[in-house]
């Protein structure tokens, strides 16, 4: 039996607990939680019958955790995630890895010395029509992909936690709260890796007057084999009954276009069709995947290198807004 502790119960911490519930298995179970509203993190204990700590990984060290899930806010990923490594610990860590370069690698080192699995919550690529898209673009379906077109918009009024508007707390804004997860479910759709990226980044109201972080983002990825995606991710600070996640992906032979949650079309010389997809839970597949990959000794399927690649696109989106111009991924200065 894999036991589990988990830190935060906010947005992340309670999608992370709805897939334990739709997890259909039985050698996992969840006997730790840390966070710090108590009556909260008591009423989800008694459902699971685990015990409840303050929201630090040290009160850990009194229960009886094999694995922990952090679903913390942003700045406090490194340090739980290193403290849990030191403890011997299994590491599933919402993205991002860290806030800054040196911490991600911070991070990837403590597991690596410590010789436990570090896992990257990409949560998307266990999507069903991200999963379908994935085998389309194997098989060819879509000849060569050229272009890519990634839009987001969810309201940003829609259940976010305060801290996510203050960059000294969340280290960005609509990039390192959803941007991260595009620029992964790129990389895994296309197996490239973005080499240069041209930015910029804007920010249109304010939920508080000190919120400090960008709620409007278009970028330019070029990939190492030759794609260019552009992405143009929004996150607008007031109620709108209105939200989508599009992908779209023009190849040589056939155009595919992804609506998150919803369907997935494709459309080519001599054929076209929809797929609608629902009835999956993706945070239970991801879980499945953390639990299979510490009980059969393998790499997750996503590796804190991931975690790290896919930061260091995000941030060189920063980096290139700063300086007005296309930077190379590589070039961290």
């Amino acid at each position: 039996m894999l036991r589990l502790g988990l830190l935060g119960l906010g947005v992340a911490g309670q999608r992370h607990l709805r897939g334990l519930r739709a997890l259909p298995r039985q050698d996992v179970c969840l006997t730790a939680i840390a966070d710090g509203d108590t009556a909260a993190a008591g009423t989800v204990a008694a459902e699971f019958g685990a015990q409840v700590y303050a929201e630090n990984i040290e009160a850990f060290e009194a229960a009886a955790v094999d694995a922990v899930i952090v679903a913390l806010p942003h700045f406090l990923h490194k340090d739980a995630a290193v403290m849990a490594a030191n403890r011997g610990l299994h590491v599933l860590l919402e993205k991002p890895i860290a806030t800054s370069m040196a911490d991600a690698e911070r991070v990837l080192m403590a597991c690596d010395e410590a010789g436990v699995k570090l896992m990257l919550a990409y949560v998307h690529r266990f999507r069903e029509e991200i999963l379908v898209a994935r085998r389309m673009l194997q098989r060819g379906d879509v000849g060569h992909p050229a272009s890519i077109l990634d839009r987001f918009c969810v309201p940003g009024s829609d259940d976010l936690p305060a801290w996510v508007w203050h960059r000294e707390r969340s280290g960005g804004g609509v990039m390192m709260y959803s941007g991260l997860h595009a620029i992964d479910r790129l990389r895994w759709l296309l197996n490239s890796e973005v080499v240069e990226v041209y930015a910029r980044v804007h920010t249109y109201g304010k939920t508080s007057e000190d919120a400090n972080i960008e709620n409007g983002v278009t970028a330019i990825l070029t990939f190492d084999n030759g794609v260019i995606a552009t992405l143009v991710e929004n996150l607008p600070p007031y109620e709108l009954n209105y939200r989508y996640w599009d992908t779209e992906i023009f190849g040589t032979q056939g155009f595919l276009h992804i609506r998150t949650d919803d369907y997935l079309e494709f459309a080519g010389p001599d054929t076209s069709f929809r797929q609608n997809f629902t009835g999956y839970n993706h945070y239970a597949r991801q879980l499945a995947e953390f639990v299979d990959a510490i009980q059969q000794n393998r790499s997750p399927s996503i590796t804190g290198e991931d975690g790290l690649r896919s930061l260091a696109v995000g941030l060189a989106v920063y980096r290139s807004a700063y300086v007005g111009r296309s930077v190379l991924v590589s070039d961290r200065d």
